[in-house]
């Protein structure tokens, strides 16, 4: 059975691994792709099917068909903790994934909502918890894993 907090626990397992194109270890390093496949081997989700050989920068055709092959689609207004987003990064088309790690606010505690993401901006390049709001103007779609409880 697959959860929310399993998905959120794997992605939070996978923060600090390096970028690396293609990538699907945590030692040399995992994309945006790769972070969404290993948290399926991690929590044991066998709907994941691999994308390879793609481009440095993938063509939103196919990462749209990635995800839509290994996730259910929703509505981004529908999304929840535990659900991943496709988002458009460095231009108009969608060739960027993360998975959403709270949508908590408490602005007592400080907590806002956070996603979780292989992030390769020069500055940055490694996977990353980083607040919602920074990134949520890029959201295209939302997806959440099959079978989901």
């Amino acid at each position: 059975m697959i959860s929310r907090e399993n998905i959120i626990s794997a992605a939070r397992e996978l923060i600090g691994v390096p970028y690396l194109h293609q990538g699907r270890n945590v030692r040399t390093g995992i994309d945006c792709v790769g972070l969404l496949v290993l948290i399926g081997q991690i929590i044991g989700y066998e709907e994941i099917h691999d994308l390879a050989d793609y481009r440095r920068v993938p063509s939103s055709s196919t990462l749209l068909e990635f995800l839509k092959r290994n996730l259910d689609e929703i509505s981004l207004e529908q999304i929840q903790a535990g659900d991943f987003v496709l988002m458009t990064l460095g231009g108009r088309k969608a060739r960027h994934t993360a998975v959403i790690s709270s949508l908590e606010t408490d602005l007592v505690k400080g907590k806002e909502p956070m996603l979780i993401h292989a992030l390769n901006d020069g500055n940055i390049t490694r996977v990353i918890e980083q607040p919602v709001k920074r990134w949520q103007h890029l959201f295209v779609k939302g997806f959440q894993a099959k079978g989901l409880i």
